[in-house]
């Protein structure tokens, strides 16, 4: 029965085998202990933690030793490499849109005119028609409301949460997941509009509706002819960002 192991053992260890080590293992740096073990000459390798000699001279516990140690590191390191091929993160990535370039830093001139510019321009014809609803400080009253009862650190959390936590969770809902799929069952543009109107009436401001739609409709514009959340995301984080200053200036 020990001779049959061992002599198992021995053709695991040859390099033409088809059991060799090397086949095993699939990797030139673990398999350095396939050529050790053949009679071939090699220098002391001090990360298995004692020095290999030709096969000759290595006793049998140091090679059922080094063969467990680097068959168990060989399996661990595949397992790693599995893992991170398959893991979640990728997916999200992909399912999401999650990506930035360069470019995309465009969004932070559109994000800051379509808050200045923008909402005033699409909210004056609704002011004209009903001038008490859409006053101005209508449009602004709830961003003012937050302003004005936040102080010292109640202050810094109502800046990172408006400023970067709102505009990256919305986006990644919005773009990322609703018309991001939206799309792959329906008409691309008509994915874009109605994302636009239900990002604007979740809200449930109809003060606000005007000016949301149509910075919804920049938004999912940016998430259409780039294909990614990168621009978007910096959009409406310039977008939020100049709102909360000009609330604080004004």
């Amino acid at each position: 029965m020990g001779s049959a192991l061992w002599a198992r053992a021995d053709e695991w260890t040859r390099p033409n085998s088809t059991g060799s080590l090397q086949k095993i293992l699939g990797s030139s740096r673990f398999a350095d202990l396939d050529g050790v073990l053949c009679d071939r000459n090699s220098a002391d390798d001090p990360s298995f933690g004692f020095n290999w000699q030709p096969r000759r001279k290595v006793r049998r516990a140091e090679l059922v030793f080094g063969c467990l140690r680097n068959f168990a590191v060989g399996a661990v390191r595949r397992g790693v490499e599995y893992c991170l091929a398959t893991s979640w993160q990728w997916k999200f990535v992909k399912d999401y849109f999650v990506s930035f370039r360069l470019i995309d830093l465009l969004g932070i001139p559109i994000g800051v005119l379509s808050q200045v510019f923008l909402v005033g321009l699409v909210t004056w014809p609704f002011h004209l028609l009903f001038p008490e609803k859409f006053d101005p400080k209508n449009v602004e009253k709830r961003a003012r409301d937050l302003f004005d009862n936040a102080n010292g650190i109640w202050l810094v959390v109502l800046v990172i949460v408006v400023v970067f936590g709102a505009p990256i969770v919305e986006e990644l809902v919005y773009r990322g997941l609703i018309q991001g799929h939206l799309r792959e069952s329906i008409n691309k543009i008509a994915a874009l509009l109605l994302t636009a109107v239900w990002f604007a009436g979740i809200h449930l401001q109809i003060v606000e509706f005007p000016g949301l739609l149509a910075f919804a409709l920049v938004l999912g514009t940016c998430f259409h002819f780039t294909n990614r959340l990168g621009m978007s995301v910096v959009s409406h984080i310039a977008f939020n960002a100049t709102g909360l200053i000009l609330v604080a200036m004004l």
